[in-house]
C-alpha cells in the first residue's frame, strides 16, 4: 500500500469518528434544538452569565431605600439569568417594582418568572428567575412533596437560547433540616431530570451546607456528595457570606453527563466590588451572589456543520 493511500484511509477513519461522534452527541443528547429551516441553530453568542443569590428577605420595606435598590440592580443586570431567593412579599409589589427598575436601568429586556408562595411555616418566600431577552422558558417545574420533604419546594425551569436547552434547579434549603433536606435533593434531581428528559441540568442555591449547619463529616456523608455522578464547584473552604463568618452555604452543582460547559465559578463580593462599608453591604444580603459561565457552543457540531 502506497504512503498516500495509507494517509487517505487515516484521514477517512477519523473524518468517520468524528461524524460518528458528533451524531451520537446530538441524537442521545436530546437538548439540542432546531430552528424553524430544520437546520442545526449555530450562532456565537453560546455564553451566558448566571448567577444563585440569597436577596435576604426582599420585601416592600428593603425596596423603599434608594442605595439598597441602586445595589441590587448593579448586581442584577450583570446577569443573564439569576435566580432569586428569599422574595418575602405577600402584595406581589416588591418583585414587580425591581423588575421595571432593573428594565429601565438595563440595555437589556428581562422576564421573570416565580414560584407559589412556599413554606411550612407563617413565613412564606418565593424564588423568582429574572432572565434576558433572548432567552425564553421551555418548562416549568415545582416540586410538590410531602411537608417533611422541604420547607420550600424545591423551582426548576427549563430554558432556551438560540436553540440549546438546559435546566437550572433552584431550592433554599431549611438551616434547620440541612441534612434531611439535602438528601432529599438528591431523589428532586433525578425526578426532574427525568421529567424534562435531561441530563443539562444545574442545581444551585443556599444550601446551608456549611458551618454550624452541616458539619465537614456530615457533607461528606450526603447522597448528593457520595453520589460520583454529581460535581460541587464551590468548595467548603470559600466564603459566601457578607458577615464575618468563613461559611460556604451557597453551592452549585452538575452532574458528569452535562453537555455543556461550566467556567469561571466565582463568588461575587461586591462589598469590595462596590466599595461599600460593611454595614451598607448587609443592607443588600448577608449573602454574596455564586456566579458562573455556561458556555453552549458545541465546537463538534460546528466543525462537522461547517465541513
Amino acid at each position: 500500500m502506497k504512503k498516500s493511500e495509507l494517509v487517505d484511509i487515516i484521514v477517512i477513519v477519523g473524518i468517520f469518528i468524528i461524524t460518528v461522534f458528533s451524531l451520537s452527541n446530538f441524537f442521545i443528547n436530546k437538548d439540542i434544538l432546531f430552528n424553524g429551516k430544520d437546520s442545526i441553530v449555530l450562532e456565537d453568542k453560546k455564553q451566558l452569565k448566571i448567577a444563585s443569590f440569597n436577596v435576604q428577605v426582599l420585601g416592600r420595606s428593603k425596596m423603599k431605600k434608594p442605595e439598597v435598590v441602586d445595589n441590587l440592580l448593579k448586581i442584577l443586570s450583570r446577569y443573564d439569568i439569576i435566580f432569586i431567593q428569599e422574595l418575602r412579599d405577600k402584595s406581589g409589589l416588591a418583585i414587580k417594582k425591581l423588575l421595571a427598575k432593573l428594565n429601565e436601568k438595563s440595555d437589556s429586556h428581562y422576564q421573570s418568572i416565580i414560584s407559589k408562595r412556599l413554606g411550612i411555616t407563617s413565613s412564606k418566600e418565593q424564588y423568582v428567575f429574572f432572565y434576558k431577552d433572548p432567552i425564553k422558558i421551555i418548562s416549568i417545574y415545582q416540586h410538590i412533596g410531602s411537608k417533611s420533604d422541604f420547607n420550600r419546594d424545591p423551582f426548576a425551569i427549563i430554558f432556551t437560547y438560540y436553540g440549546r436547552r438546559f435546566g437550572l434547579l433552584g431550592v433554599h434549603i431549611d438551616p434547620d433540616d440541612v441534612k434531611k433536606e439535602l438528601n432529599n435533593l438528591d431523589d428532586v434531581y433525578y425526578d426532574v431530570s427525568r421529567s424534562f428528559s435531561t441530563k443539562n441540568l444545574l442545581l444551585f442555591g443556599d444550601f446551608n451546607a456549611d458551618c454550624s449547619y452541616l458539619s465537614n463529616y456530615a457533607l461528606k456523608m450526603l447522597d448528593l456528595k457520595r453520589d460520583k455522578k454529581f460535581i460541587w464547584y464551590i468548595d467548603s473552604k470559600q466564603d459566601t457570606t457578607v458577615s464575618q463568618t468563613d461559611c460556604a452555604y451557597d453551592r452549585l452543582i452538575s452532574n458528569k453527563d452535562f453537555y455543556y460547559k461550566i467556567d469561571n465559578v466565582s463568588i461575587f463580593n461586591f462589598k469590595d466590588e462596590y466599595n461599600l462599608t460593611y454595614r451598607n453591604a448587609l443592607k443588600v444580603s448577608d449573602h454574596f451572589p455564586i456566579e458562573f459561565d455556561l458556555i453552549l457552543k458545541d465546537w463538534l457540531l460546528s466543525v462537522f456543520y461547517y465541513v
